[in-house]
């Protein structure tokens, strides 16, 4: 109802205006049963109505209707609130249910009371009903409907047949703790509104106890945008990658998906946007625009492939030097056969790539079939497609801090160097750690040479290797590191000895060489950021709790 709390005497006084002036419609409503049934010529009499209620009442007789007494305040609210439309409470107009929990409320509303003669209210305590209201407060709204669904079916009394047998008469009997109660209390204590409630009941009788549906649900909305206007959003996207980004060769590691294309890191999406805005308005006719969150998500659902660069993002020399090319060619002949360069040498790194890949693949399934325990003697295992990668990190630099330490800032700090050897057919990494003090030069001096990788690369075959007859091998183009011929006369050492029957040694497209060795190194970053490290044996500790295996692959 609009009106819970008491009464104000301003409120009766007009109160008394009304009933002057609709005396006629008041009587009937407060006549007593005797008066009321002798001017209408019945005699029936009125026993259990308020607690019985009739779902249809609004196509009931007269005679049915519970009389009310002349105290009902209830009930010269609902008449004062129909000449006074703006005392209503928005509540009565909406689904929402009765939100005010607190148990000053609760109070006000017992002593209210119902409205009706059995003073409902009476065979509740107070604390009872506020407790109740908040465990139903706790619930979901599809999950109270469901319930309070289930509850009327316990409720409802059917009714004799009426009109021909056409239509049977809902009857509820609201019970809570064993007590009968009116429609009202049963709501109230059940945190309900009342339009929430008349159309819980409505469902009921149509649906039965089945949660309710949105009458929109799985329907297309009405202020949906067409399909040609998210096709020239998909189109204008395209067109704009084409014409600004910069194509990678292949999807990431560990992504099966489209390969990205990188926009340029000062285009933000909103320039984007704006970009958009203007070509639908200079089309001839000028074409519908979304907004920028449409625009947003139908980006980031049709063509994820197309990212913005971050400011750092490691691409490609070769790549950004033919893209600057076609973009800023001053002929069409210039822009074209810059296009098939470009065009060449992203087929080049997409075969090196898928050349991986498939050495990957082959290795996996090889091992899959024999039990390996590493260190095997050399030629031990006839197997073939043993795939290694190895790599070079990013120098460590000790001690290090998760929290910036000023004075440490200005310090020369000690740089551990790290070199993974990365075995594919049983994805593992051992990763060597080695300070200034251990290389081959004077501080930190010849520390990434070829030297350094063939001495790793010796003790990870003869401590580590699975006794292959023939294996693979990738590495980046660093000619001072792998591409040198110290590295490949090792290889053909290998090979005249015994210790191997054959080695294939590649190397991936300049610009596209990142591997899974990086992503090993990636992983152990991420765990050196966030910790302090002050030796090199706290390293070795950090480098172990980024693998997932119980025992970190760790040499120093």
């Amino acid at each position: 109802m609009a009106f819970s709390a008491p009464i104000d005497p301003q409120f009766n006084q007009e109160l008394r205006t009304l009933l002057e002036e609709r005396q006629e419609e008041l009587f009937e409503t407060f006549s007593p049963p005797e008066s009321r049934a002798n001017s209408q010529g019945s005699t029936e009499n009125v026993s259990e109505d308020c607690i019985r209620h009739d779902a249809n009442d609004d196509e009931d007789d007269s005679d049915e209707d519970e009389p009310l007494t002349e105290a009902d305040p209830t009930e010269l609210a609902r008449l004062y609130s129909q000449t006074h439309p703006e005392m209503v409470h928005e509540d009565d107009h909406r689904e929402d249910d009765d939100d005010d929990l607190d148990k000053s409320s609760v109070e006000a509303v017992f002593r209210t009371g119902c409205g009706c003669k059995h003073q409902c209210y009476t065979n509740f305590s107070v604390d009872r009903v506020w407790e109740y209201r908040l465990n139903m407060s706790e619930f979901q709204k599809d999950q109270l409907d469901v319930l309070v669904l289930a509850k009327l079916e316990q409720c409802e009394v059917q009714g004799e047949p009426i009109r021909g047998g056409k239509r049977e008469r809902q009857f509820f009997d609201y019970v809570f703790d064993g007590h009968r109660t009116c429609e009202k209390v049963w709501r109230y204590i059940h945190n309900l509104g009342e339009k929430r409630f008349k159309n819980l009941k409505a469902h009921y009788k149509t649906h039965g106890v089945v949660p309710r549906d949105h009458g929109r649900r799985g329907k297309r909305p009405v202020n949906a945008y067409s399909f040609e206007v998210v096709q020239d959003v998909v189109k204008f996207l395209l067109r704009y990658a084409d014409d600004n980004g910069l194509p990678m060769p292949a999807a990431p590691h560990g992504r099966d998906g489209r390969p990205p294309v990188y926009l340029p890191s000062c285009d933000t999406k909103a320039d984007v946007y704006k970009k958009y805005v203007n070509a639908c308005k200079v089309c001839q006719p000028a074409k519908q625009s979304v907004g920028e969150t449409t625009f947003r998500n139908i980006w980031k659902l049709c063509v994820p492939h197309i990212q913005r660069m971050e400011p750092r993002t490691d691409v490609c020399a070769k790549c950004e030097h033919f893209r600057n090319e076609i973009q800023f060619a001053t002929t069409e002949e210039d822009k074209l056969n810059s296009s098939i360069a470009f065009s060449g040498h992203i087929l080049k790194a997409q075969k090196e790539r898928e050349f991986l890949n498939s050495c990957i693949k082959r290795a996996q399934g090889e091992v899959t079939d024999i039990t390996v325990q590493p260190p095997c003697s050399p030629c031990s295992l006839d197997l073939h497609n043993v795939h290694y990668t190895f790599d070079f990190a990013q120098s460590f630099l000790l001690p290090h801090q998760s929290r910036q330490v000023s004075p440490l800032y200005f310090l020369n700090p000690l740089r551990v160097n790290c070199f993974g050897v990365c075995n594919d057919s049983l994805q593992s990494q051992m990763n060597y750690l080695f300070d200034e003090s251990q290389t081959i030069g004077i501080d930190n001096r010849k520390c990434h040479g070829a030297n350094n990788v063939v001495s790793m690369l010796h003790n990870y075959f003869h401590e580590h290797g699975l006794g292959e007859k023939g294996c693979h091998c990738h590495a980046d183009n660093c000619a001072g590191q792998n591409k040198n011929k110290t590295v490949i006369h090792y290889f053909c050492y290998r090979t005249s000895t015994g210790l191997h029957d054959e080695i294939n040694y590649h190397f991936l497209e300049p610009g596209h060489t990142k591997c899974i060795c990086d992503a090993c190194f990636g992983k152990i970053r991420q765990v050196y950021r966030r910790s302090d490290v002050d030796t090199v044996s706290q390293l070795a500790d950090i480098v172990s709790k980024s693998s997932r295996r119980e025992q970190g692959e760790v040499l120093w």
